[in-house]
């Protein structure tokens, strides 16, 4: 025999999302449908997932303080003329502009290697202290790429 639907009262037409921690409510093309709260108690998210949550949050507290500046609020408004587009504007700016900076800073490093290694030379035609900037050089680009690793744990690809 065929199963019959339990019908949902008719205020659950209205309304959708979580309620509390119990249930969630969805909207379907054949009505709301009623669903226990996820359990995501299991789940580890991998190391991927975790920088771009982390960058996602970075973006949506800069999107939080963009939206309470009225300042820089009416300069995206003057930027975007749908206003109800201004949140997600703010975070794809903020999340591409992170992407930007992080693809520069490697430009930056992979142009001192460059820089350091290139040139063609021998240990003993260098002076001490030519042999010491290229030593103070490296140096730099290893801080550089030590800084870029921790960085990016805000990554996203």
């Amino acid at each position: 025999m065929k199963k019959e639907k339990q019908r949902l009262p008719l205020i659950y037409h209205w309304i959708r999302g979580a309620i509390g921690k119990e249930f969630v409510i969805k909207q379907y093309r054949y009505g709301p449908v009623k669903t226990r709260y996820p359990d995501m108690t299991r789940i580890i998210a991998s190391e991927s997932q975790r920088k771009c949550r982390n960058l996602f949050k970075e973006a949506v507290s800069y999107a939080k303080e963009v939206m309470r500046d009225p300042v820089r609020r009416g300069e995206w408004e003057k930027r975007v003329r749908n206003k109800r587009l201004i949140w997600p504007k703010i975070i794809r700016f903020y999340m591409l502009e992170v992407k930007r900076q992080k693809a520069e800073a490697k430009q930056r490093i992979v142009r001192m290697i460059r820089k350091c290694f290139n040139t063609n030379y021998r240990r003993r035609e260098l002076s001490g202290t030519q042999i010491i900037d290229r030593n103070n050089e490296l140096n730099e680009i290893q801080k550089d790429h030590h800084l870029l690793k921790r960085d990016q744990l805000y990554y996203c690809k």
